[in-house]
């Protein structure tokens, strides 16, 4: 989590929460939500929370544009509410026109939301985006994408590392520019960078 942007992205939806509900979503085990493979077909439904919750009518991110690169796409995490959809492909448009590079998406949600094991606590309700810091000027091969981890641009989640650049700056900057943004979670030194800027 300290090596990458995490990008809350909260939008007007219908958002359901009940107690059965709830309680019928997590008695559904990790392995039966991983072997979804398709989003349920309908209107757009975020139930329950980010940490705890499912989706319904979600939107897949494509797998290939000029302008991100969508890195482990076999696990099938790049499903969203059609605002974060719409979000990403915006952002990563700002990105290549002020830097000529693309941006490096990560994890969205599964296709119908809830659990799944890359570690996620969040990622539940197509509601949120990991992006990486790294932007990349060249396509990636397949098995570059699905090899890719994000390097750390911090020191003990407290210090910058020298290669943090004025792109990592610009890119935070850039993805914070939008109404819907609720938060940005960041390791507390690039916090304290943005608190002194």
């Amino acid at each position: 989590m300290k090596k990458r942007l995490k990008t809350l992205v909260f939008s007007a939806v219908s958002l359901i929460a009940s107690s059965s509900l709830a309680t019928e979503i997590k008695s559904l085990d990790l392995k039966s939500w991983s072997a979804i493979d398709s989003a349920a077909v309908g209107p757009l439904a975020v139930i329950g929370e980010p940490a705890s919750g499912c989706l319904a009518g979600a939107q897949a991110l494509p797998k290939e544009s000029k302008d991100y690169i969508l890195v482990r796409p076999s696990r099938m995490a790049y499903f969203g509410t059609p605002s974060l959809i719409s979000y990403i492909e915006a952002l990563a448009k700002k990105v290549r026109a002020s830097q000529d590079a693309s941006l490096i998406i990560e994890d969205l949600s599964r296709p119908r939301g809830g659990p799944y094991a890359a570690g996620h606590g969040s990622h539940q309700t197509g509601l949120d985006v990991d992006l990486s810091f790294t932007l990349s000027k060249k396509p990636m091969t397949i098995e570059e994408r699905e090899k890719f981890v994000s390097p750390s641009f911090v020191s003990n989640r407290k210090v910058l590392k020298p290669e943090w650049t004025d792109a990592q700056t610009k890119l935070i900057s850039l993805a914070a520019d939008h109404p819907d943004v609720d938060r940005i979670f960041v390791a507390p030194g690039i916090k304290k960078f943005f608190c002194e800027k």
